[in-house]
């Protein structure tokens, strides 16, 4: 019983974590078209800089 609830959590943190990868893989994707569709250098300068300071802050508090 311990085991199988041990592979279970563990299951269920390897699925969240690939779920969470793809979702910021999708974003990423998602912010590069934008930045593509709107060529403000402005606007893309700053998008890419809050971006890159929320995936830091994500790998930082999310080892």
């Amino acid at each position: 019983k311990i085991i199988n609830i041990f592979f279970f959590f563990f299951f269920f943190f390897f699925f969240f974590f690939f779920f969470f990868f793809f979702l910021l893989t999708n974003v990423s994707i998602l912010h590069t078209f934008v930045i593509y569709k709107y060529k403000s250098h402005f606007f893309s300068f700053v998008n890419n800089f809050l971006y890159i300071c929320i995936v830091t802050f994500v790998t930082n508090t999310h080892p």
